[in-house]
Formats: structure tokens, C-alpha cells, sequence
């Protein structure tokens, strides 16, 4: 006498995709065209946002005019905006904003020209002619991070900077 019961049978083996069912499928709206990560289908990144396909610099939300540049397209004073955002009196410990100021100038051969004359005119408005908030140019250097690739290493500097103006 066996005690042992006979093995149930076999499940069959899941059906195989096709070409035609090789989309993800979902079980409450079928076929999924895209998914909730996925870019545009019309998005083309470009090479840098802050400057159109055309070569031109693109609009900064009206907020100023590009900043003064000599005929090379180089930002004369960015150092000189730079030592003035630092002699400009802020909420930061001098160790703090010595520690900001060599994180930008460590970082002064990566940083375009155009990008020189973005965040120049930001420190501009912001330390040397009072015009605009300190909570204003932090907002327009956290946009500008978000437009440019590479500039966090120096770029979060500046708005700790900008953002600390007395």
C-alpha cells in the first residue's frame, strides 16, 4: 500500500510574448504608452539650456538683461563681483563665507563665460545695487542650477552667498 498520493499535474508554462504584445501591459487600462518617469516623446535636451539652438541667449523669465561683457563675450568682473558679494555684510561666520569663496574660486576654469554673466548679474542686483531681495536671487540661482549641467559644485556657493546679504 502506498501512502503516497499521486503528483498534481503540471501548470502550463506562461504564455510567450509575441512582437505584437511586447508593450508593457497594465490590468486596469491595457496597453501603457508611457510611463510616469518617461520624457516627452517631443523633448530634445540640448547642449546648454541657457543658450537657444540658434546661438542666442535665451530670455531669463524678464528678469534683467544679460550683464555688460567686453567684445570676447568674457564677464570682465567676475572676480571683482565675487570679492564684493564676500565684502558685502551677510549672516555668515567669515570662516563660512572664506570656505564659500574658495569653492567658487576653486572652480573659476569650468565656469563659461555666459555663466559668468548670469550669475554676475544676480550678484549684481542682489549685493552691490540693493535692487532685488536676497530671497530673489536665491530663487534665481536655484533656476539657474536647474538650467545649467556642472555648476553645483560652485553654484550652491553663490546661493548661500546671495541668499545670506544683509
Amino acid at each position: 500500500m502506498s501512502y503516497l498520493s499521486p503528483s498534481p499535474p503540471a501548470r502550463p508554462p506562461p504564455p510567450t510574448r509575441t512582437a505584437s504584445s511586447s508593450s508593457a501591459q497594465s490590468h486596469q487600462t491595457g496597453v501603457i504608452k508611457e510611463h510616469w518617469n518617461d520624457l516627452p516623446n517631443d523633448f530634445t535636451p540640448s547642449a546648454s539650456r541657457s543658450v537657444s539652438r540658434t546661438g542666442t541667449p535665451l530670455p531669463r523669465n524678464g528678469y534683467g538683461p544679460l550683464a555688460a561683457t567686453d567684445g570676447s563675450g568674457e564677464s570682465p568682473d567676475f572676480d571683482n563681483l565675487i570679492s564684493s558679494l564676500l565684502s558685502t555684510p551677510t549672516s555668515l561666520s567669515a570662516n563660512e563665507a572664506k570656505l564659500l569663496a574658495s569653492k567658487v574660486q576653486k572652480n573659476m576654469a569650468t565656469i563659461t563665460p555666459e555663466q559668468k554673466s548670469s550669475v554676475g548679474y544676480i550678484i549684481q542686483v542682489v549685493a552691490i545695487d540693493k535692487s532685488e531681495s536676497p530671497a530673489w536671487g536665491r530663487q534665481q540661482v536655484v533656476d539657474f542650477m536647474m538650467r545649467e549641467k556642472g555648476v553645483s559644485g560652485w553654484a550652491i556657493a553663490v546661493r548661500k552667498l546671495v541668499e545670506s546679504v544683509l
